[in-house]
């Protein structure tokens, strides 16, 4: 049997809403955010008029209440003005990264294309201005693939950088065991950081690519 609403025409906003249908169906803030699957925080969140729902979870929320959106929706100008705001933000923020992305590809052919033809022109501005494209690009990521980064916890990403350091520091120790060449070897370690990580950037760059290559797929269909 569905959960029902009524308010007996009296006018509410969203977050009233959302209390008024929880209550009347008997839900305690822990189960509805069960059905939803969020956190019960989220659910608190929603009914003190924080935070809004995404349209994916408004729909969950019309079929868990069943009540339509347009009921959901009606008399919250807040929220109605704050969905058009996402909506176009979205929307620019889709255009940028789509064209990022092309750009970004030009400038990976260029950048190995250097390996096989050398001393290509403007070979520096190339590198400069793709190290900025790719910054822009970063900032324009899908939404889907910025929560995959979120989920990696900051203990995560402690344990990959320490990794990296030890494993980079192996590697240095080993080259320049000599104390006579500690002068040098700083030089030398700060010299072939920087250079593997320009090196490395193209390649993580590349698989980036290769990965939202279906997310730009599905972001030119849907806009045609």
């Amino acid at each position: 049997m569905g959960a029902y609403f009524s308010v007996g025409g009296e006018r509410m906003d969203f977050k009233t809403k959302m209390k008024s249908l929880r209550v009347q169906n008997h839900f305690t803030q822990e189960e509805i955010a069960h059905k939803l699957f969020v956190s019960r925080k989220t659910i608190s969140s929603w009914e003190n008029g924080r935070s809004y729902p995404d349209i994916n979870t408004l729909i969950k929320i019309s079929d868990v209440y069943c009540i339509s959106l347009d009921k959901l929706l009606r008399e919250d100008e807040i929220m109605l003005k704050q969905y058009n705001d996402s909506f176009q933000a979205d929307k620019k923020n889709s255009y940028i990264f789509r064209y990022s992305y092309l750009l970004n590809s030009i400038l990976l052919f260029l950048i190995y294309a250097d390996f096989v033809w050398t001393n290509l022109p403007f070979e520096k501005t190339i590198e400069i201005i793709f190290w900025i494209n790719f910054y822009v690009l970063c900032l324009h990521l899908p939404i889907k693939f910025k929560k995959f980064i979120s989920q990696i916890t900051w203990k995560q990403g402690v344990i990959l950088l320490f990794i990296g350091i030890v494993t980079f520091g192996l590697q240095a120790t080993q080259l320049f065991s000599s104390p006579k060449d500690e002068v040098r070897s700083a030089y030398l370690i700060g010299f072939w950081t920087g250079y593997v990580i320009k090196k490395a950037l193209p390649a993580f760059s590349l698989w980036l690519m290769i990965f939202l290559l279906p997310v730009l797929d599905n972001k030119h269909k849907s806009s045609m």
